[in-house]
């Protein structure tokens, strides 16, 4: 399955999707963690940068970025937009950098999601650790377990029962009803995505070494940022954001 997901994103069709994400730049929760916990100019790794939608922007306000991804074919077209800017090839559960690199690591747009098994992504946090400085920060967001559309505040976005009833008769097909990883279908291809709730996710990040600093949540299709606890529980693709734990790895 890890391969699945690597050949599914350097597919054409998700190269030309995530290049006409660039001129987006930042979203908005995005835009909130980076001015809140991202305040200072600092050497910052960014895992998972597509063809370079995340990138551009931080390099463009002041970080020292350097961008990374699995996929060979979103390097090659992120450093068409990227001339100035460091871009590198690499695992995020292997990162291949030294000890105390950076000051910020971002994984961004659920990249940390599609690290398969559950041990790479469990490894892709230690790495994060590894190469962080002591006083670093991590940010990071996830597919929530908690999120149903069958719950959403919004009508609109609200699941029928006929699509509840598919997705679980789906799982049950993919033999996945037990497990974190889900088959989904993208009009790119196919991944197998990871999903976690809030509380098993901060246990992670404190048995990596971590110690959650917030979550930010955004419900309503990235267009606001609300403080309200419903989107941090039960927000599609929360934010998490954590520093080092002074007392290291617990696992």
């Amino acid at each position: 399955m890890p391969h699945e997901n690597i050949r599914t994103y350097s597919s054409e069709d998700a190269v030309d999707t995530y290049e006409e994400l660039v001129e987006q730049g930042l979203f908005a929760d995005e835009y909130h963690l980076v001015d809140k916990y991202f305040q200072q100019e600092g050497r910052l790794l960014d895992i998972g940068c597509g063809a370079g939608r995340t990138t551009h922007e931080l390099a463009e306000r002041g970080h020292d970025v350097i961008g990374m991804d699995i996929s060979k074919p979103m390097i090659d077209r992120a450093r068409a937009h990227l001339s100035d800017v460091p871009l590198a090839l690499g695992d995020g559960a292997t990162l291949p950098f030294a000890d105390n690199s950076f000051e910020y690591v971002l994984f961004s747009f659920n990249g940390i999601d599609y690290l398969h098994p559950e041990e790479r992504r469990l490894n892709a946090l230690r790495e994060i650790r590894r190469v962080l400085r002591p006083h670093g920060r991590v940010a990071f967001n996830s597919h929530n377990s908690w999120y149903s559309n069958f719950f959403a505040l919004e009508p609109r976005k609200r699941a029928s029962w006929r699509e509840m009833k598919q997705w679980w008769q789906r799982a049950i097909q993919d033999g996945t009803v037990g497990s974190r990883y889900k088959r989904e279908d993208r009009k790119y291809g196919e991944t197998y995505t990871y999903f976690i709730d809030p509380i098993s996710q901060k246990r992670q990040l404190r048995n990596a070494g971590f110690e959650l600093l917030g979550v930010i949540g955004n419900e309503n299709g990235r267009d606001h940022v609300d403080p309200w606890p419903y989107h941090v529980y039960f927000d599609r693709f929360p934010y998490y954001v954590a520093e080092p734990h002074s007392t290291g790895v617990t696992e």
